[in-house]
């Protein structure tokens, strides 16, 4: 090489060099952002890598899944329209809605089909009108009117073309608050200082202390203090909404000479919804749980008392077996508006059905008119409707004839029948506590004089799941200390004894029912279903750290082997086999540590997940304040994330030793190109996004097939780049879902997640019974700045919301709560507050239930 440099001319190797650095830059930057492009753009297209795979919320109806697809493109192309349409008009001219209605109106369709093109690009004057308003602050907002209401009917006219007006119905929000904030955009950067004189006087009333203010705060301050019944603190927040809300519009009519736009009412009203809500809520956080340790003792104790009552009787004893009761508590379920989901309307009929075992004259001779001919939701919808006056009547009876005691029995009753623990030849059963049953009994608590006794029945469901905890604990140990202090030989008839439970201070004998040939398999299988539940939630080194993921991470280790074979065959189905990866690289680490302490637990986790900035820190110091708000077992996920730390040391570093120096050096250009893309494509962080990957496909299976918590029911609540390890969990979930339709996560909540918004929002998340809540913020510089370097082309989703895709996702813009990346943790209890992630806020229903 050097005897070629010397015989070669100098300016020709010279050519040579650049030309080589240039393919290697080409080939470097295609190999990273080419396969990152397409999967973005594809998310972006709702491109699936399955035709045949439907989500669980259209019941595998193709045509409803079809829609809800071409929605979700219709929306993102006539986003765009609007965009470029709103981009030519400078509010200079005034449009004339009426003229433009009429010019495009289709009588046999009864819509107007708008071109947008058409109307701007109008030379004659046709679609404008001459107000003659003086007043330029008074001409700009009738302005605004016209528009907004030309772009509303716009993007109507479009879903009736593609005969998908039903999804325009139910996208309407979303339409109009795109619509009304890009047109207040639009006017403000047009007519600055008329937009500023307009909203002046809006602006001036959320400045001032207003009556209704003080007589709320009052009602709030009250709440607190529990001098007022909880029944009587609903009534009043709702009529004091009310009463805001007209003074709100008063104080318009008052202030302005005309009728204000809509599109600024509706952003101030949105203002004034979310400071009520946020008070009116913290008001009620005394009520959440029990807050006095000896009231919590007392309903503990009682909840454990008709549970033992139970398993010593092995059958119900009062409640729901008394006819009057059950007939009215059934009619009380068919009141309920089924229409979260089809999931949770089975719930309800397979409750029915369990209810008329002791009283089979109301659902077996009505409902059966409807039974196996329509979905679930319509057997209840239709029975309600014909018995309308009977269904009131029944909620009436319930809160005038049903007693405290009576109330929290039948609670206990409906508890044990939902979660599926019950006796069969005299043995005890442990059913799959579903994300679905407990949404199911969330919706039938809220009817059953909820906040009559000054608590909410929340809180007994919560208590009622940690007596069981605590019940399948005592027999798991016993297993444990049965294995241990016996031989193989002993074995057989040491298991041959009943399991002595102590509940209520009073102690019961049980029998394990299951499928084994005799007592020790069915017994061995028990331990077995919660072996890896024990390990994380009663570790054998107490808190040390090392050791428990020592331990953990060498049980896991051994299906790793197995999960990768299933992810390769996963693989196959959408890639050409020359196409297929060698092999999965496994997690380099995955352990949990339990954060909530041993008599808070029960058969609900939430799984804390944290993202990079985190590292291998102990998960007390971050998920602490959770413990505060979330009842039930709280567990938090350790995976090796502890490089990204050196993240922006390396961006720093980069720029400050490599690039900036060889820039103001005017040499080695391509010195510089290179060492840009090593930053992008070898920094910390890029190797973090790999591993949240992979830890995110592997939990999945340790959580499907390998009972990682035997079956409790599981929440997951991440941030940061946890949202990633959450999107791959999601996408391994559906898939198993489609094979044993079984949903295996109650609910998710996302924290200025760095998770793409396109992918998110085209998951089908058919493994997710519950909500989606997507926590972001604007003023997350991190997210805003930094990692564009490392992700060119995604948009976290910490930033922005996740629109209506498969499944409505809550959005939650905090960014006047929440001042930068880390500063989630410090806000989590408002966090969880404010989104209602627990259910807590559930029991305001009737009018109030547009805040909540």
């Amino acid at each position: 090489m050097e005897t070629a440099q010397n015989v070669i001319p100098k300016n020709l190797t010279t050519y040579f060099n650049t030309v080589i650095g240039a393919l290697n830059i080409f080939q470097t930057m295609s190999n990273k952002f080419y396969p990152e492009y397409m999967d973005v753009n594809n998310a972006k297209n709702f491109q699936i890598d399955d035709p045949t795979v439907y989500s669980s919320i259209y019941q595998g109806n193709p045509q409803l899944e079809n829609n809800k697809r071409k929605s979700r493109n219709l929306k993102i192309e006539h986003y765009k329209i609007v965009n470029q349409f709103l981009d030519k008009y400078n509010f200079d001219k005034q449009f004339n809605s009426e003229i433009i209605g009429q010019h495009f109106f289709k009588e046999a369709i009864g819509c107007c089909y708008i071109d947008l093109q058409e109307i701007i690009n109008d030379k004659t004057g046709l679609f404008y009108q001459q107000t003659g308003i003086l007043d330029k602050t008074k001409w700009l907002n009738q302005a605004i009117d016209e528009v907004s209401l030309i772009l509303l009917e716009y993007f109507k006219g479009q879903f009736k073309k593609e005969q998908i007006f039903d999804e325009y119905i139910v996208s309407f929000a979303e339409i109009q608050n795109f619509v009304y904030k890009k047109v207040i955009k639009r006017a403000k950067s047009t007519q600055k200082d008329n937009y500023i004189k307009l909203k002046q006087k809006i602006k001036q009333y959320f400045k001032e202390l207003h009556d209704t203010d003080i007589q709320f705060e009052t009602i709030c301050n009250q709440i607190k203090l529990k001098t007022i019944e909880l029944l009587d603190a609903k009534t009043l927040i709702e009529k004091q909404y009310k009463i805001q809300m007209d003074s709100f519009q008063d104080y318009i009519s008052q202030n302005y000479g005309f009728n204000l736009t809509n599109a600024i009412i509706y952003k101030y009203c949105q203002k004034l919804k979310r400071n009520y809500v946020s008070k009116a809520q913290e008001s009620f956080t005394p009520y959440l749980n029990f807050d006095f340790q000896d009231k919590y003792k007392d309903y503990l104790a009682l909840i454990e008392f008709y549970l033992m009552q139970y398993f010593h009787n092995k059958q119900f004893v009062e409640g729901i077996t008394k006819q009057d009761l059950n007939s009215n508590l059934q009619y009380l379920i068919y009141s309920i508006e089924w229409i979260q989901s089809s999931v949770e309307a089975d719930e309800a009929l397979f409750l029915l059905d369990s209810l008329s075992n002791y009283n089979s004259n109301i659902s077996q001779s009505n409902s059966q008119i409807f039974w196996n001919q329509q979905f679930s939701v319509n057997v209840l919808a239709n029975f309600k409707n014909h018995n309308k006056q009977r269904c009131e009547k029944a909620i009436q009876w319930w809160f005038d004839q049903v007693d405290q005691q009576t109330n929290i029995q039948v609670i206990c009753q409906i508890y044990l029948i939902l979660a599926g623990i019950k006796f069969q030849d005299d043995k005890l059963i442990f059913g799959d506590y579903e994300p679905s049953k407990r949404n199911a009994f969330s919706l039938i608590l809220r009817q059953l004089n909820n906040g009559k006794f000054q608590y909410l029945n929340n809180s007994l469901m919560k208590l009622c799941e940690q007596v069981t905890h605590k019940i399948q604990f005592q027999i798991i140990n016993e297993i444990e200390n049965r294995l241990k202090n016996n031989t193989q030989d002993q074995l057989d008839n040491v298991m041959q004894l009943p399991f002595q439970i102590e509940l209520a201070s009073t102690q019961v004998l049980v029998f394990l029912y299951g499928r084994g040939q005799n007592q020790l398999q069915i017994n061995l299988e028990f331990y077995k279903k919660y072996e890896c539940l024990k390990m994380i939630i009663q570790p054998e080194n107490g808190n040390n750290l090392t050791a428990i993921k020592d331990q953990q991470f060498s049980q896991f280790q051994k299906q790793f082997e197995e999960i990768k074979l299933k992810l390769i065959e996963n693989q196959k189905k959408k890639m050409q086999p020359n196409d297929l990866p060698g092999s999965l690289i496994f997690p380099s680490q995955i352990y949990f540590q339990l954060l909530s302490k041993q008599d808070h637990n029960s058969n609900v986790i939430t799984l804390c997940i944290s993202g990079f900035l985190s590292g291998d820190e102990d998960k007390q110091s971050q998920w602490g304040e959770l413990l505060h708000s979330c009842s039930g077992t709280v567990i938090g996920l350790h995976w090796n994330c502890s490089e990204t730390k050196e993240f922006f040391t390396t961006v720093t570093q980069s720029l400050a030793q490599n690039l900036i120096p060889q820039i103001l050096s005017k040499v080695n250009f391509f010195g510089v190109a290179m060492s840009a893309v090593q930053l992008i494509t070898q920094n910390p962080y890029e190797k973090a996004h790999k591993e949240a990957e992979r830890v995110g496909k592997y939990l999945a299976y340790l959580i499907a097939d390998y009972q990682l918590f035997g079956n409790r029911q599981i929440n997951i609540i991440c941030h940061s780049l946890g949202s990633v390890i959450v999107l791959e969990c999601i996408k391994e979930l559906d898939k198993i879902f489609e094979k044993q339709k079984k949903q295996f996560i109650n609910e998710v909540m996302i924290m200025g997640g760095v998770a793409d918004v396109y992918k998110l929002q085209k998951r089908r998340w058919n493994a997710v019974a519950g909500r989606i809540y997507n926590i972001y913020s604007k003023k997350d510089l991190i997210l805003n700045y930094v990692l564009t370097v490392a992700k060119l082309f995604d948009s976290p989703c910490g930033l922005k919301p996740i629109y209506l895709g498969y499944k409505q996702v809550i959005n939650c813009d905090f960014t006047e709560i929440v001042n930068g990346h880390s500063d989630y943790w410090n806000k989590m209890m408002k966090l969880l507050m404010h989104s209602d992630f627990n259910n807590d806020f559930k029991f305001m229903t009737s009018s109030i239930k547009e805040i909540f």
